[in-house]
């Protein structure tokens, strides 16, 4: 029961950062998928990577919100990497001008991304930094 409530606290148990809690959390997956599944509605990512139970509430409250992030254009500019990060493989290496042109390409319908803004700049920043912290990137 206390490794379920580590799985459900923890955004997720990277192998390469912990590869004792991964084994742990992959060995208790199959007793408690069913409950997750059936009960909760939620869904648990398991590969050879991580383990993630997906969370998915039912409406978005005001503190669901991502804490390290202060602008709309930090999450505008979140979802573009993670689209960006999507295509690459792991450990695969991105050039930073290739990223920043990736953003632009893809939120210029969306919003005006003017890297000349400080602003602008600070939002990637953030987003660069939130994604390193979480082990999205090295």
């Amino acid at each position: 029961m206390e490794d379920f409530k580590q799985l459900i606290s923890e955004f997720w148990v990277i192998k390469k950062n912990n590869r004792e809690k991964y084994f742990k959390m992959k060995a208790i997956q199959p007793q408690i998928r069913k409950f997750v599944t059936e009960q909760l509605g939620w869904k648990i990512i398991a590969n050879e990577h991580l383990i993630k139970i997906e969370k998915v509430p039912a409406y978005a409250e005001p503190y669901m919100g991502i804490k390290f992030f202060e602008e709309k254009m930090d999450y505008c500019i979140f979802c573009a990497v993670l689209i960006y990060l999507e295509d690459m493989s792991e450990g695969e290496q991105f050039l930073l001008s290739e990223l920043i042109s990736f953003i632009e390409m893809y939120l210029v319908e969306h919003i005006e991304v003017d890297w000349t803004k400080f602003v602008h700049r600070k939002s990637l920043v953030r987003v660069l930094k939130y994604c390193e912290n979480i082990s999205l990137v090295d």
